[in-house]
């Protein structure tokens, strides 16, 4: 819980008496379901990330994640627009740290990703994210590459997540919802690559599709309840 005196926010903690944490659950920017699980970490996106081995040989890119509502029409400006510039570092033996920064409209957003391997295929991920300084994801991740499965637990604007993953389905609580997902890689060749995802939170659904547009640049759309997101990432 942290106090509006610390940081003086106005914008993200408009009550003296509110959590920052709190508050971000009335801005137009998070308060509905789907809006929770558009702005958590992006499943497709990391799918391509992945086929793009910037984690094996520490690479750099550009995301931009733009937030539609599909009412206004497929003409319409975003009403959300998220730029991040991401880095993969080497982190001891075989680590790896993951750091993100940009904005989401006017916020700045901190991404930091700590990955502990040990052997033979496992490891232990720690997730901190901050909006404006403030925490609003704390994860810590089990991952065993042998069973293909994910213990994934934390919190999301100071409120639960608790979920595993077995191969291509995610089970559980975000945030305190319930959220659901299968996500594959359909196509996962050198030149080519297709990923399709669709779940639900709550009884809102999740759908989508990336794709590998040119050498080092992909494509995603996604659909979040009444969302349309598109996420273009370019591979330095």
């Amino acid at each position: 819980m942290i106090p509006l005196k610390v940081f003086g926010f106005q914008n993200l903690c408009p009550k003296a008496e509110m959590s920052c944490s709190d508050a971000l659950l009335t801005n137009h920017l998070f308060n509905a379901d789907y809006k929770i699980a558009a702005n958590y970490v992006p499943v497709l996106p990391l799918r391509a990330f992945a086929h793009a081995e910037i984690y094996k040989h520490k690479k750099k890119l550009k995301l931009e994640r733009y937030f539609y509502y599909k009412s206004a029409g497929p003409s319409a400006k975003p009403y959300a627009t998220m730029n991040l510039n991401v880095e993969v570092r080497a982190k001891g033996f075989l680590g790896r740290e993951i750091i993100a920064s940009g904005t989401l409209n006017e916020h700045k957003v901190e991404y930091f990703n700590e990955v502990k391997p040990y052997l033979p295929r496992n490891g232990d991920l720690n997730v901190v994210a901050k909006l404006d300084g403030i925490r609003v994801l704390e994860l810590t991740i089990a991952s065993d590459g042998t069973k293909m499965t994910n213990v994934v637990k934390g919190k999301f604007f100071n409120k639960e997540v608790n979920y595993s993953t077995n191969w291509r389905n995610t089970k559980g609580v975000l945030a305190g919802l319930n959220y659901e997902i299968y996500a594959e890689g359909v196509v996962k060749e050198k030149n080519s690559f297709k990923a399709i995802s669709k779940g639900r939170i709550q009884n809102q659904s999740i759908s989508g599709t990336c794709d590998m547009i040119e050498e080092n640049f992909y494509t995603c759309q996604e659909e979040y309840g009444p969302l349309r997101i598109k996420t273009d990432i370019k591979i330095l």
